[in-house]
């Protein structure tokens, strides 16, 4: 089970189609496909375009298939959390956004009015680049966040729109994010559509898994 909602509302898996686009300065690309959430730890993704490939995210470690090449990857990371852009969409069903899972703690929060600001200060290697992550709600709804690095720049800044109520959860189905780097600036556009609940999963989601006769080459960040 995800999680349990007051007013009846219980979650135990949730499917989304996905549409993610990002454009930077010498390139673009588009990714399409299905978001599938088991539970809170075991997220699997099918991706049909523009390569078919599967990606699962559990135990804190990113498994990738490509079926057509038969070729895997598992990627471990000392920065947790940092793989997934669907830890946004994911966090509206946690009490904290999932912050602690990717090893955040609340440094700090303001109200005002109908709006809510929580500060979150990042732990291990991710403490050496970044200062802090900025969520602010309003009317309970996440609609924006941001991410300053140690030298105070901005790293990240993201808007949440076109929210889409399920019992108490607001969930953001359209997700814009400017990501600043050294060279370059990358926009990231995330829409997402049918967003449904306890459905019955497709068996090759329910009992997915990398064929053991499949090459898994590791790669650490």
């Amino acid at each position: 089970m995800l999680n349990s909602a007051s007013y009846g509302f219980i979650i135990d898996n949730a499917t989304v189609e996905f549409t993610r686009s990002l454009r930077g300065k010498e390139a673009e690309e588009t990714i399409e496909g299905i978001l599938y959430c088991k539970s809170p730890e075991e997220v699997v993704v099918s991706i049909h375009k523009p390569v078919k490939q599967w990606i699962s995210f559990e135990n804190a470690a990113i498994r990738i298939y490509y079926p057509e090449d038969s070729i895997a990857f598992k990627i471990i990371s000392d920065y947790p959390g940092s793989f997934s852009f669907f830890n946004t969409f994911l966090g509206v069903m946690k009490e904290d956004f999932g912050l602690s899972d990717r090893g955040y703690t609340l440094s700090d929060h303001k109200i005002k009015e109908d709006t809510l600001i929580t500060y979150w200060k990042p732990s291990g290697k991710l403490s050496e680049t970044i200062e802090n992550l900025k969520l602010i709600y309003a009317n309970n709804r996440i609609i924006s966040s941001e991410i300053k690095k140690i030298d105070g720049e901005f790293m990240l800044k993201s808007s949440y729109e076109k929210h889409e109520n399920h019992g108490e959860y607001s969930f953001p189905m359209e997700i814009n994010t400017t990501i600043l780097m050294d060279e370059d600036t990358v926009f990231e556009k995330i829409i997402y559509k049918n967003l449904n609940f306890n459905d019955s999963l497709p068996e090759e989601v329910k009992n997915f898994k990398i064929p053991e006769d499949i090459e898994m080459r590791e790669i650490r960040w």
